[in-house]
């Protein structure tokens, strides 16, 4: 769809939506996706209210994957609750997801102009990194004491259920739900999953991000962060979080530096994380499986945007370092990953 359509059909949108506005008016809309997963298209939002003009910098996040619907419906709401109790997240404005008005369904938030964390952390000298790692890390341990049960996303488990067994009933929903996607040739990998789960304790749940890095945190002009991307929300044993976040880091960054992640964050819990290869695994496994239904089935069954697989071939250094965890730490071989790799 054009741009002069979308700014049409955004205008008639905010009349219908706020009739009480006056000369409502569209303007500097523009393009300025650079992730994966959502369309991001930004644009200033002007209109009288009472007699006073009012402006406001937007973005709206358009989602283009099967389960649309209910991931922007997620996203909207965790987002809402979490800026609700002061974590720093991008003020929610509105949620569109009929798909009724561009032919998909969409959020808008308010405008964060700055660079990412990351922009920042590539460009700095030692101290400044430092400085920067700690406010990541603080960051992080903040949002993974949130009270979970502030949140809608899942139903707390019944009494009678240990954590333990709940985390069980996740990870096989998660396992045949790719069996489901034809990624049979997991399966090793799907078997040690399995049998690992029984020996970890889990003691509590969190809200997690799931895709925690430094480019998913937005500087202010005041250098205050603000955390988005919160599609893959949900609310799971804190070491899923930080183990992603650790094999990003060591796979795009360095594993020195996916090891200082680890470190400082354990220093900040203040308690020994235990068990930590279990979750490693899981992580590179799920990096894994979904980079080949992206490659074989199409990046939208990922929840990804239709040209995002073919991005993700110029990445190929990074998913052969993933493969390798896996092949370091369980000494097997996935040989749909290798003929992927070896194209």
């Amino acid at each position: 769809m054009l741009i002069s359509d979308i700014k049409d059909r955004f205008c008639n949108f905010f009349e219908l939506t706020f009739p009480e506005y006056q000369n409502i008016e569209i303007t500097q809309l523009k393009d300025i996706t650079s992730g994966w997963e959502n369309d991001l298209l930004s644009f200033d939002l002007g209109y009288q209210d009472q007699g006073k003009q009012v402006k406001k910098e937007l973005v709206a996040r358009i989602y283009p994957a099967t389960n649309s619907k209910t991931k922007s419906a997620k996203e909207f709401s965790v987002m809402k609750k979490l800026y609700d109790l002061n974590y720093p997240v991008p003020k929610m404005e509105l949620l569109e997801n009929s798909g009724e008005i561009i032919g998909k369904p969409f959020v808008i938030m308010e405008r964060i102009d700055g660079p990412t964390m990351g922009e920042i952390l590539r460009k700095s000298n030692e101290k400044k990194q430092i400085e920067m790692m700690e406010l990541f890390i603080d960051l992080y341990v903040q949002l993974h004491k949130i009270n979970w049960r502030e949140f809608n996303l899942i139903t707390p488990p019944p009494e009678s259920q240990s954590l333990n067994t709940y985390i069980e009933t996740q990870i096989d929903e998660y396992i045949d739900s790719l069996l489901q996607r034809g990624m049979i040739d997991f399966s090793e990998v799907f078997k040690w999953l399995r049998n690992q789960i029984n020996g970890i304790s889990v003691s509590s749940l969190s809200l997690i991000h799931l895709d925690y890095h430094p480019d998913n945190i937005l500087m202010k002009r005041d250098l205050n962060p603000v955390v988005i991307d919160w599609g893959t929300s949900s609310v799971l044993d804190f070491r899923f979080d930080l183990a992603w976040t650790v094999l990003l880091t060591n796979a795009h960054a360095s594993p020195t530096l996916g090891q200082q992640v680890f470190d400082i964050y354990q220093q900040k819990l203040g308690r020994v994380i235990e068990d930590f290869e279990f979750f490693y695994v899981f992580a590179a496994t799920r990096r894994l499986t979904d980079y080949a239904i992206s490659l074989i089935q199409g990046s939208e069954l990922s929840g990804m945007r239709p040209e995002t697989a073919s991005l993700l071939k110029q990445y190929n250094q990074v998913y052969q370092f993933v493969y390798g965890v896996i092949r370091d730490h369980l000494g097997v071989k996935i040989k749909l990953i290798e003929d992927l790799l070896s194209k």
